[in-house]
């Protein structure tokens, strides 16, 4: 998946913010920093694929706003928003390539007057799109596509490279495979083979291999279905349908030292009882035919209880659970504040879930206050140090002129900080020695 990304003119990031992204990223530090909008950033990338139009756009769950609300508040109106991303080399190898880096610049919808749309309203558009792309044995090839704001009747860009030159429609980031020579000619298909496979990469910049979670989610998990594929919703929406209908599904996920093929339903109570306890079991009960409904089994009691009878940490981390575990390989998940109503035991618990889902070839970025997730983390590294590479702590602050930084929190092979930047859950630190000073 994704294992670099950075940001530039989008909400508080104002330069090129560059972020690694490893097996697992935390993304910590002050409030208003910046943190949300990391998530955000790389979540937005892939609502523009599936549009007619490639705007910026995300759903009603993730409303950001105009393109006026999330430009940077230093930057003029005719400045860009910009995304630049690029994948591990395990997901380029079957396509024999060797480097892929994709550029996408976002611009206000009104530079585009003379384009015929009328739901632009005020949706940040994709202006253009730079891809570098190198295969075994090749050169580098730039891919430059330009909008062509004059043109009055579709939406074309100009392709510039050294293999083809010309025109071609886009639908969302993805260019269609036909590229036209003149456009006020007859159309000429010009086949590229870079082109299919430019396709077939940023086809998986997409809501079926980047998934997010956000911070406060539904309670009561009384799901209609909709007659579609069922996907958990930003804020936990489908968890009880999802749960029913992954019962029996293979997982793709495998216990360490095991081939053993398992069910989602296996490896979710295996789960349930390391989280919530050997004598509690979490099902998924249809009450009529249009509704799911989720409710906790205490074995010991034999005693059914709906949501709204126990603790409310326990359907804050249902969706989660439930999201983690559908997941498929070189999945990204997003995942904003997982501690909400969280014991701070089931904190530290929920991170040796994250560690399964790493070892299970998945990457996690979690935005996070708790100290409690860092120290189980450090633990985790001390335990087993090979994980240590998989592992990036980034902590957010802003400085005295408001402008965003972020360290990169150096760990040891032990689970100690190299480093501890001031603000980095110093607090209870100092809260203490206050204690011990009185």
């Amino acid at each position: 998946m994704i294992n670099h990304f950075e940001i530039k003119n989008f909400k508080c990031h104002e330069d090129n913010n560059h972020f690694p992204l490893p097996g697992i990223t935390i993304v910590s530090g002050t409030n208003n920093s910046g943190k949300s909008s990391l998530l955000q950033s790389i979540f937005l990338t892939t609502q523009a694929k599936g549009r007619t139009y490639p705007i910026l756009a995300a759903n009603d769950e993730l409303r950001i706003g105009s393109f006026s609300d999330i430009l940077n508040k230093n930057q003029p109106n005719s400045a860009t928003i910009e995304f630049s991303f690029n994948f591990d080399n395990k997901l380029l190898a079957p396509y024999g390539v060797d480097e892929f880096n994709v550029n996408l610049s976002y611009k206000n919808p009104s530079v585009f007057e003379k384009l015929p749309i009328p739901f632009f309203e005020s949706n940040p558009f994709l202006s253009s799109i730079e891809i570098v792309l190198k295969k075994e044995k090749e050169e580098h090839e730039l891919y430059s596509l330009e909008i062509l704001d004059e043109k009055t009747n579709s939406i074309l860009y100009k392709i510039d490279s050294k293999y083809d030159n010309g025109y071609c429609k886009v639908e969302g980031i993805v260019p269609e495979p036909i590229i036209y020579s003149d456009v006020e000619e007859n159309e000429r298909v010009i086949c590229s083979s870079h082109l299919d496979i430019i396709r077939s990469i940023l086809k998986l910049v997409s809501t079926e291999n980047i998934k997010y979670m956000k911070a406060f989610r539904v309670d009561n998990f009384v799901d209609s279905p909709n007659n579609k594929v069922s996907e958990i919703g930003l804020s936990g929406q489908n968890t009880a349908e999802v749960i029913h209908k992954y019962r029996e599904t293979i997982a793709d996920f495998k216990f360490e030292g095991s081939d053993e093929i398992l069910t989602f339903s296996k490896v979710f109570n295996y789960w349930i009882e390391k989280l919530l306890g050997a004598n509690y079991k979490i099902r998924s009960n249809s009450i009529d035919k249009d509704k799911f409904k989720v409710t906790i089994y205490e074995t010991k009691t034999n005693i059914e209880y709906s949501l709204n009878q126990v603790g409310f940490g326990i359907s804050q981390i249902l969706p989660l659970i439930t999201l983690l575990l559908t997941s498929k390989k070189n999945d990204l998940i997003l995942i904003e504040n997982p501690e909400v109503h969280l014991h701070p035991k089931l904190q530290s618990l929920f991170v040796d879930l994250c560690i399964f889902v790493l070892e299970n070839d998945r990457k996690l970025v979690i935005e996070t206050h708790s100290e409690h997730i860092i120290n189980r983390l450090r633990f985790k590294i001390k335990e087993n140090p090979e994980i240590l590479s998989e592992i990036n702590i980034l902590f957010f602050e802003k400085d005295e002129e408001g402008f965003v930084k972020y360290s990169d929190i150096e760990l040891t092979k032990e689970g100690r900080l190299a480093s501890w930047p001031k603000n980095f859950f110093d607090q209870t630190y100092n809260d203490l020695l206050g204690l011990i000073d009185q």
